[in-house]
């Protein structure tokens, strides 16, 4: 069984989705009381729109001429809006002050994410028993019986994947192996995500001084942006953001020479290959399937099996996205015969084409 979340799966993560809309009087961790909304994570157009961005820019100024032209292209035309292809026009600019905005914006990114994570998560928010817990709960008691493996793949950067996966299968992700430790239950997140970092370096020193906060070393780093040339290979998970932190680069798929793809190690994408090699069952939440590479790297490993797709999608372009990531799904599936779900992950969960996907 492969299941994959996109933006759309954390965007519908309440299992209420009002609860965006009621006002709180409490706060986070190095955040300030705010519209509940503001944590919502985002889909594609509304990626660098709102409040919470703005006061992330006090902090990551550089970034703040990609923002608005960001900004203006999602205004103009916001379902052509691209972001991996917007962000490659700036990744491949010869301009300093353009390389050193995408630095900014993989810092900017990483905290937004973080907040939304730990919003999403609090008890402000929709909490652990959200609508990832109850799709993952679900699929893995399918499973469990048949001896069939579970693979996730989430294609966001936040952590609420993670924390579910880890919650059902019991699994602490605490390094990346942890990920792909046990054969038959795998996460996978091909875009990295916004607690995976990668040391920096000066010359052929590593850069280990620690900063105040995550926020000055990030400062550092973008003062010196250059050291982003020079940084590991390794990717290391961080647990938490905040004091004593180290200058690292944030391991997040923008795309670098105007070639976006995968930051997760290659390791993660063999174990992944190795659960595929029987009947293939796909459930996809909130995905679009715009990352071609994936959708060209499932082909290859998939070539000679027989697949079946549910795929679910909400909002004014549901029925279309839905129609044309089957008609992507089934370009590279075998006999892939694909269901569609239209009505968004909170009433995927007790829906009836779910309830027929997963029958005996």
């Amino acid at each position: 069984m492969l299941v994959i979340f996109g933006a759309g799966a954390s965007h519908d993560v309440a299992q209420m989705g009002n609860i965006w809309s009621t006002p709180t009087s409490g706060s986070l961790e190095h955040w300030p009381a705010a519209s509940p909304d503001e944590f919502r994570p985002p889909l594609t157009p509304q990626l660098f729109r709102g409040a919470l961005i703005d006061r992330l820019l006090d902090r990551y100024g550089a970034a703040s001429h990609l923002i608005h032209d960001a900004r203006m292209q999602v205004a103009r035309d916001a379902q052509a809006f691209e972001v991996e292809k917007f962000l490659a026009n700036y990744a491949g600019s010869s301009i300093r002050e353009d390389a050193r905005a995408v630095l900014a914006t993989r810092f900017l990114l990483r905290d937004y994410f973080w907040a939304c994570t730990q919003y999403c998560l609090s008890q402000l928010g929709p909490g652990h028993a959200n609508n990832y817990a109850g799709l993952l709960g679900r699929v893995n008691r399918w499973c469990r019986p048949r001896n069939e493996p579970l693979a996730v793949v989430s294609f966001n950067y936040d952590l609420l994947a993670e924390h579910a996966f880890g919650n059902v299968m019991n699994k602490r992700l605490e390094a990346l192996p942890w990920y792909v430790s046990d054969s038959d239950r795998l996460l996978i997140k091909p875009h990295g995500s916004c607690n995976w970092a990668r040391a920096l370096y000066t010359g052929a020193d590593e850069v280990r001084a620690r900063y105040i906060d995550h926020v000055t070393a990030a400062q550092a780093a973008l003062r010196e942006w250059e050291w982003t040339e020079r940084h590991s290979d390794e990717i290391e998970l961080v647990p938490r953001l905040g004091s004593g932190a180290l200058p690292t680069v944030p391991a997040l798929a923008l795309p670098i020479e105007g070639k976006p793809g995968p930051v997760c190690p290659q390791t993660h994408l063999d174990a992944l290959a190795r659960t595929l090699d029987g009947p293939l069952s796909v459930i996809t939440v909130g995905w679009r399937g715009a990352d071609d590479w994936f959708l060209d790297w499932l082909g290859e490993h998939t070539a000679r099996l027989r697949a079946r797709a549910l795929i679910c999608m909400a909002g004014s372009r549901a029925k279309d996205d839905g129609h044309q990531l089957a008609a992507k799904l089934q370009g590279k599936l075998t006999d892939c015969e694909a269901a569609l779900h239209l009505e968004g992950f909170s009433k995927l969960q007790t829906s009836t084409e779910l309830a027929a996907f997963l029958e005996d």
